[in-house]
């Protein structure tokens, strides 16, 4: 990719460069992401959208931290990226190399709800991006935490001697190095499975971003053409250690910490990073006191209530019927909408409409709410966030004091695959392949569109 663009500002005024601003994107390393929100919060306008891109673990959580904290009247979109859109280097001052672009980054607002205002506005510079379902799952699918960490610190001698003359991914990792990748990645696909989040283990993820299938992760990342050429750090005082261990290391063991799943290599990690700089980093990492969500729990209780909901533009139901099937199987309450409330569900800005959902929400005692919808995704985030916004606005979500919704989960992306036990002793998830076959090496086997479960609290 080659060319010029014109930049109509660049100034180191803050208030100057939001002054007209509709979309704020934030492409820095996510230790920065503090600072920034501190410079920006007292410039920032309601409606106006912040993109953490990306987000690395725990940045959409803590910049609207930050902003509430120093601004509270304010009310812009937070949103942030899984994962930079670009596979790029900078190879000289104002050039950069793309060696590829994903086909598609899952995008979540906080609250989730809003993504329906946000990303239309986004896909019309860049439509690779994707409604994610919230910033936990972005966070926790931050694919950065198992390369970036563990290839540097393992390749330190090979790093330090060459001063990076080698191809990093390719080179960098041999089987051994990957199977220590493994390793994390498992450990972080259990802490998401723990908050109820099906994580996209990192051969699924190389399946979906570039394409590259294999048996092993380090078949499917030789397999990466976007990997190629690619060198190594120069040295080991580079982001893929001060940003990747405080930034997504920290805030994946501090969850697990609290949620009692163990994550071994994941710690080890971090305690040789701040053996190898000399610095603490569980002391300047996000942890979960530092983001706002210790104590945070997701999974429903045996005290919850579902409601299940197929708006009526939504001409499947196996979906719907699959997932009540599921929860009534592990022992979960469920209240399937009729038909007059399925309705309104696919026309909540009517007064009536509202009104009829308010009433079935009340009258059935739910306390979380599924919604289904598999056709287009854009228009599935758009019309959950309709009704959101307009629960919202009849006071009806927890976080606001209201009897119910506790959570709220949709599903609208093309693949659906769960895995995690939502308690013990029941049955695992579903999957529903094309191809109906077995392992063939290819990760992704994208499934055909299904209703899944994402339970989503702390207005998350």
């Amino acid at each position: 990719m080659k060319g010029f663009a014109s930049l109509s500002v660049v100034t180191s005024d803050v208030a100057a460069a939001l002054e007209d601003a509709d979309v704020l994107m934030v492409v820095t390393p996510a230790t920065a992401h503090r600072n920034i929100a501190e410079m920006i919060a007292p410039h920032l306008k309601d409606g106006q959208i912040v993109v953490l891109n990306p987000g690395r673990t725990g940045g959409a959580l803590e910049v609207a931290k930050v902003i509430q904290s120093l601004n509270p009247s304010v009310r812009p979109y937070i949103a942030e990226a899984q994962t930079l859109l670009y596979a790029a280097r900078l190879t000289n001052p104002g050039q950069v190399h793309i060696y590829g672009v994903k086909n598609s980054v899952p995008l979540a607002t906080l609250p989730a709800y809003e993504i329906g205002d946000v990303l239309p506005v986004i896909r019309k510079v860049l439509p690779q991006f994707v409604p994610g379902d919230n910033v936990l799952k972005t966070s926790l699918d931050n694919i950065g935490a198992v390369f970036h960490p563990a290839i540097t610190i393992l390749n330190a001698a090979r790093i330090e001697d060459t001063h990076g003359d080698f191809e990093y991914y390719v080179e960098g990792v041999t089987p051994a190095v990957a199977q220590v990748l493994e390793a994390i990645d498992g450990e972080r696909v259990a802490v998401a499975s723990a908050l109820g989040i099906r994580a996209h283990t990192a051969r699924e993820w190389l399946y979906l971003a570039y394409d590259a299938a294999g048996k092993t992760l380090h078949d499917a990342m030789r397999a990466n053409p976007g990997y190629a050429g690619i060198k190594a750090t120069a040295t080991m005082q580079h982001r893929y250690i001060t940003e990747d261990v405080p930034a997504s290391l920290v805030p994946i063991a501090s969850i697990g910490k609290m949620l009692g799943v163990p994550t071994p290599t994941i710690r080890a990690m971090i305690q040789l990073a701040s053996v190898m700089h000399g610095v603490d980093y569980w002391a300047e990492g996000r942890t979960v006191d530092r983001l706002g969500i210790k104590g945070m729990k997701i999974r429903p209780t045996r005290a919850d209530v579902f409601g299940l909901v197929r708006p009526a533009v939504e001409a499947h139901t196996l979906g719907i019927s699959s997932v009540e099937q599921i929860l009534r199987d592990c022992g979960y309450r469920t209240v399937t909408a009729g038909a007059q409330a399925c309705a309104a569900f696919g026309r909540p800005e009517e007064p009536s409409s509202i009104s009829e959902i308010e009433g079935w929400i009340r009258s059935h005692r739910i306390t979380i709410l599924g919604f289904s919808y598999r056709l287009d995704p854009e228009d599935g985030a758009a019309l959950f966030g309709r009704l959101a916004r307009q629960m919202k606005a009849r006071r009806l979500l927890s976080e606001q004091g209201g009897a119910s919704p506790r959570s709220v989960f949709c599903r609208s992306a093309p693949d659906m695959r769960t895995g995690q036990e939502p308690e013990p002793g029941c049955g695992r998830g579903f999957s529903r392949r094309r191809d109906g076959g077995g392992d063939t090496g290819d990760p992704g086997d994208r499934s055909e569109p299904a209703a899944a479960c994402a339970c989503g609290g702390h207005g998350i």
